[in-house]
């Protein structure tokens, strides 16, 4: 059994009915606008072909009355009425229409004006020159002489101005109501054209209609399925990071206990017993307190970095150069100690956590310190803004990375150093990374060996609460 019609389908039916109604009109005015454009390019071509015959009926009258034989005479005679016969049934056709030639039953007011109206009064001058010629057709031999009125008032007529002006003043008016048919007409054209991919598409659409609404439901379908996997996927994730960064909080703080405990009695077998016994156990209580002072770092930089998602502080204005001065006042003894030269160009305020953007920009700075080949040390801060944040960086002259390490750098417990080399457990930039991910921003450094590195980092441009 069929299904009903739905009240779009039904519409969209009589959306079509609609346009072929409208194709069925556009065609017919087409037709119509083709049949009036071909009876103006005819007027054309007949109103043209008047001036010719003019002409023509001046030469044959002239060749009339200075042809000596009266058989060859007689000849001219009928060429000349057959020519002005010509004319005349042009003339009638323009003004009353000729099937037979395919001319307008009527002309437009304009040619019509022509013809009766003031100035040219075409209608009139061509009747009168018509009755002249057709008089000096009936002239016996006797009266055809050059001298004859009636052969200066033809050639008056042919050659003056008035007369053939007229004329062509009535083909230039054809010819240019034959340009604005030809331009409607391609109008029409385009609306039809424009009615039939309407109406194609109108019955695409009715045809494929069931079939494409089938296909968005189940695209529909797959897209929500896939969104609420997303969903619960991005939940998972949440829930996986919040545990990792509970876990990795937890795990440190419980392991200082038990490892203090291991300091401090490592750091009691030190006092007590260095020197007193061989040298093999000095030197096996010195690795044991400095393996134990290295796991008191580890355990110290793991819990700040799981300290930047889960202890961070809400954003507010921080004034950047403020921060800067803080940190190199936490700083000042390295500082002093290494002669470093810090300069700083204006920095803006934005909205940070003050105590996390503090940490990258004392991370940044004591990493231009540490790692340094030995000359005094020279770190330059600057920040710039473009349309969505603000990009600042810090310059050194340090030793450089190989552009291969400048990803690396960034994970967690990641060195390119041995410890005796330089200092640190490799969580530095981590938690910069961390910290500036937090405030929806992004870190990378340019560098090459021993010409030192460009650290850059952004924030976003927040409104100032």
């Amino acid at each position: 059994m069929d299904k009903p019609l739905t009240h779009t389908t039904k519409l969209q039916y009589l959306m079509a009915i609609g346009l072929l109604a409208a194709l069925a009109v556009a065609q017919a005015w087409i037709l119509s606008g083709q049949r009036k454009t071909n009876q103006l390019l005819a007027a054309v071509y007949v109103s043209g072909r008047q001036g010719v015959l003019l002409h023509r009926t001046a030469l044959l009258a002239q060749r009339l009355v200075t042809t000596p034989a009266q058989d060859e005479r007689a000849d001219v005679r009928k060429e000349l009425l057959d020519t002005m016969s010509l004319l005349e049934h042009s003339h009638t056709g323009l003004v009353n229409g000729d099937r037979g030639m395919n001319l307008p039953s009527r002309p437009s007011s304009t040619v019509r004006a022509l013809f009766f109206d003031t100035p040219t009064l075409l209608d009139a001058q061509l009747r009168n020159y018509a009755a002249e010629v057709n008089e000096l057709a009936r002239m016996t031999d006797v009266e055809l002489t050059l001298d004859n009125p009636r052969l200066s008032s033809i050639l008056a007529a042919a050659s003056g101005k008035e007369l053939p002006a007229a004329l062509d003043v009535v083909m230039k008016h054809y010819q240019v109501e034959h340009d604005a048919a030809v331009a409607r007409l391609q109008r029409l054209e385009g609306w039809l054209f424009g009615m039939i991919v309407c109406l194609l598409l109108l019955m695409v659409g009715i045809r494929l209609g069931p079939f494409v609404r089938r296909m968005l439901q189940r695209e529909t379908a797959t897209l929500k399925s896939l969104n609420e996997i997303l969903v619960q996927r991005a939940q998972e994730l949440a829930r996986s990071n919040t545990d990792l960064e509970q876990f990795a909080y937890v795990a440190s703080h419980d392991l200082q206990e038990p490892l203090r405990m291991v300091a401090s009695y490592t750091q009691l077998l030190a006092k007590r017993y260095q020197g007193k016994l061989d040298a093999d156990a000095d030197e096996f209580i010195t690795y044991a307190v400095e393996g134990v002072n290295r796991m008191q770092t580890l355990i110290n930089d793991l819990l700040a970095y799981s300290r930047v998602g889960t202890r961070g502080k809400e954003f507010a204005p921080t004034n950047c150069e403020a921060l800067v001065d803080r940190v190199l006042t936490n700083l000042k003894a390295t500082i002093e100690e290494r002669g470093v030269v810090v300069t700083c160009d204006a920095l803006p305020t934005v909205m940070a956590d003050d105590g996390q953007l503090a940490q990258v920009f004392q991370n940044l700075i004591g990493n231009a310190v540490k790692f340094n080949n030995g000359t005094p040390p020279r770190v330059h801060i600057s920040a710039e803004r473009n349309q969505h944040e603000w990009t600042f960086s810090v310059l050194d002259n340090g030793i450089g990375i190989a552009p291969e390490h400048t990803e690396r750098i960034f994970g967690l417990f990641q060195r390119l150093h041995t410890s005796s080399e330089y200092s640190g457990t490799g969580i530095g930039l981590a938690i910069c990374k961390k910290i500036v991910e937090r405030h929806g921003g992004r870190i990378w450094v340019r560098s090459a060996p021993g010409k030192g590195s460009t650290f850059y980092f952004t924030l976003p441009l927040r409104e100032q609460a």
